[in-house]
């Protein structure tokens, strides 16, 4: 059976802005079968969606999005975190994934340089092609692309950091039993579809001005 899941949600608990409730109130509207809170380097948004549902029918995934030195990644599936803070090696976090039984999907990757030497020595299970917060959706193809080239499955979610634009993108996966492991496994297989849209323009340019100036501040903490 197909479930809709928007893979690619931020909360309160690192950059976004919205509270567990209304993410979970808002996904339900929209007839969603589950989502993954991927909050950057912490689970807090998980466990508190874990904690809060209260309806059993909707699928709530471990999520957590890592900052490496060859992109961003996320990992689903672990109820826990990465040994350590901040960026990552690419190696280490594909590894440490693995060591835990996690799915690793590559995200965004149609922004900046591709790593393609580190993607193929260490390929991630999927690769995001829809991400709602592209600035243009010329990046969608170039995310196909790679997807291509490197013969993976494609996935699709919102990035939402607003609750408004949840579920804008989002993976249709076909499962047999709605078990986190059952969907897990289907992504590793290829079993899904990516479906969605870019979020508006307005909110594109607020959360990427917003990303460029934390980059920014990183890059002038980082010669100090």
């Amino acid at each position: 059976m197909p479930i809709k899941i928007d893979p690619h949600i931020h909360s309160i608990y690192s950059d976004g802005y919205g509270r567990i409730e209304e993410i979970l109130r808002i996904a339900k509207l929209k007839n969603l079968d589950g989502i993954a809170i991927t909050d950057h380097n912490t689970i807090k948004g998980y466990l508190k969606a874990k904690q809060i549902n209260n309806d059993k029918q909707f699928i709530i995934i471990p999520g957590i999005e890592v900052e490496t030195d060859a992109g961003h990644i996320i990992i689903l599936g672990i109820e826990d975190e990465p040994p350590r803070r901040g960026k990552m090696k690419y190696e280490e976090a594909i590894e440490w994934a693995k060591e835990n039984n996690g799915l690793t999907i590559l995200a965004h990757p149609a922004i900046g340089r591709f790593k393609l030497e580190k993607w193929i020595k260490n390929k991630p299970n999927a690769i995001e092609v829809i991400n709602s917060l592209y600035p243009a959706s010329i990046l969608i193809n170039r995310g196909l692309k790679l997807a291509e080239k490197l013969k993976l499955p494609k996935t699709a979610g919102s990035d939402a950091h607003h609750p408004e634009d949840i579920a804008n993108a989002y993976t249709t996966i076909n499962v047999n039993s709605p078990e986190i492991d059952e969907i897990l496994e289907a992504i590793r297989r290829g079993e899904i579809e990516f479906n969605g849209k870019l979020s508006p323009l307005k909110t594109r340019i607020k959360i990427g001005l917003s990303y460029a100036l934390k980059n920014l501040i990183y890059k002038a903490l980082e010669k100090h």
